[in-house]
């Protein structure tokens, strides 16, 4: 069923470039991506491969028709976090935006995005994006357009400009990271002795 959900998923990824989705009743986007060192292609952008953490920038131009607030959206395939915004306005999961932009108006959203280390190191994972058009006072889904974006093979290897940060989610149990499980022994193995020094300090103290 899940790998039905998948394949589901990445059909609407490829053929919603096709189709013209940047376009709606209440204003229209475009966006690109860029590689490391590279020119910025339009969206979506295919046949390519990424190292854990390798760091690329998307960008994203709103433009409405009418008076509206200006939504937009980073997601990847099913509840596995498999990329994650390094800096940038955009957030991955996250609706972000800005309210009452007149119409005839565009805004642009960029940021700087990367492959977390997840279960789909070693295949290829897609990052799309929806950009929700919404008039004050209404809700419309005909406001609302969706286009992938990338879809690259992700390597088994991490990328060799990252110098790790606190962005850093690979520790998520997907892919053998080191678990807090099994950094808590010497942990405990501190606070024993802490405890044992503290307890001896004290009998020496009261002893008559």
């Amino acid at each position: 069923m899940k790998k039905m959900i998948i394949i589901a998923f990445l059909a609407f990824v490829l053929i919603s470039p096709i189709i013209g989705a940047e376009d709606s009743e209440c204003g229209s986007a475009e966006a690109w991506v860029k590689l490391d060192d590279g020119e910025w292609q339009e969206a979506g952008v295919y046949g390519l491969s990424l190292d854990i953490y390798e760091e690329f920038e998307v960008k994203v131009t709103a433009t409405t028709k009418v008076l509206c607030h200006v939504d937009v959206l980073l997601q990847g395939a099913g509840k596995t976090v498999t990329f994650e915004v390094v800096n940038g306005p955009l957030e991955y999961g996250n609706w972000v935006g800005e309210m009452n932009i007149p119409a005839g108006e565009t805004r642009t959203f960029e940021s700087t995005v990367r492959p977390t280390d997840n279960k789909f190191v070693g295949g290829t994972t897609p990052l799309s994006m929806k950009v929700q058009f919404t008039p004050p006072g209404i809700d419309d889904d005909n406001c609302q357009v969706s286009f992938g974006l990338i879809n690259p093979k992700i390597n088994n290897q991490i990328w060799e400009g990252y110098t790790g940060d606190s962005t850093d989610n690979s520790n998520d149990g997907t892919n053998g990271g080191t678990s807090s499980d099994n950094e808590s022994p010497s942990f405990e193995i501190i606070i024993v002795l802490l405890a044992i020094s503290i307890l001896m300090f004290y009998r020496k103290k009261i002893k008559p």
